[in-house]
């Protein structure tokens, strides 16, 4: 599947780390369509976009 194809399904879903902050993701970034570059764009509660890579935003829970 193409990374253009599946961040539509991730789009707007809310993630929360360790510390409890919630972010939305909101974006991507990515050099081709390869997973290995991908970059997770999130927003916290004061609108700042924070990027992190596919696996550190596996490690974050789904919240509603």
């Amino acid at each position: 599947m193409k990374i253009s194809e599946w961040f539509p399904q991730i789009g707007g879903c809310k993630v929360e780390d360790e510390s409890g902050n919630v972010y939305k993701v909101v974006t991507y970034s990515a050099v081709c369509d390869n997973l290995d570059w991908l970059m997770i764009g999130l927003e916290d509660i004061n609108g700042v976009l924070r990027y992190c890579p596919l696996d550190r935003y596996n490690e974050l829970i789904s919240i509603a």
